[in-house]
């Protein structure tokens, strides 16, 4: 805005300038609202066709445009979420949730959807493509890589829906290790 403005003194294009007559007399700045819709900074030009351009494309879009809106909400016939997770999964998102909710209050499911959850525990599908190929949720937890590469056991719930969690990482036995027991036994 202050670029228009300075744009529109007419002082910077043309060599004239208002002159005053007396010494406490106040030099007119040549600044004014009707100079500046009379002489319009260039970039205003270029604003103006580009909206004047979108305008004119919006409106034959919705003037020749016959197609009606399209619906986002695509049935599949796929089961809903807690129905359509692997048993191992559910299992874990249960045993996950419970664990930190005995341990440290923590809730991260709402409850209506830990309930949803807990009803699908024992539900069985009647074709293994129904269900959710991959990962089901964005946690890196979930994935079997960061399972192996850190050996990390993820809290479940067992048979009995008692929740059981490994509190000990497995390493893998290396000679590096093996050799470190053989010192410390010495």
């Amino acid at each position: 805005m202050a670029s228009s403005w300075i744009q529109s003194n007419r002082q910077v294009f043309e060599n004239k300038s208002p002159s005053v007559d007396t010494w406490n007399d106040i030099r007119p700045s040549g600044h004014s609202l009707t100079s500046l819709i009379k002489n319009p900074p260039p970039y205003c030009h270029g604003t103006v066709a580009l909206a004047s351009f979108t305008a004119v494309v919006w409106l034959l879009h919705k003037l020749f445009s016959n197609q009606e809106e399209e619906s986002f909400e695509i049935e599949q016939g796929c089961l809903p979420y807690y129905q359509a997770l692997p048993p191992s999964q559910r299992e874990v998102l249960i045993g996950r949730e419970l664990y930190l909710n005995q341990v440290y209050r923590i809730q991260t499911f709402r409850t209506e959807n830990l309930n949803r959850l807990l009803d699908q525990i024992n539900f069985k599908v009647k074709d293994e493509n129904e269900l959710i190929q991959g990962l089901a949720s964005y946690r890196i937890t979930d994935n079997p890589t960061y399972q192996q590469s850190f050996q990390y056991e993820p809290p479940k719930i067992d048979h009995d829906l008692r929740v059981t969690y490994h509190r000990s990482l497995n390493f893998f036995r290396t000679s590096f290790l093996d050799h470190i027991e053989k010192v410390e036994s010495l």
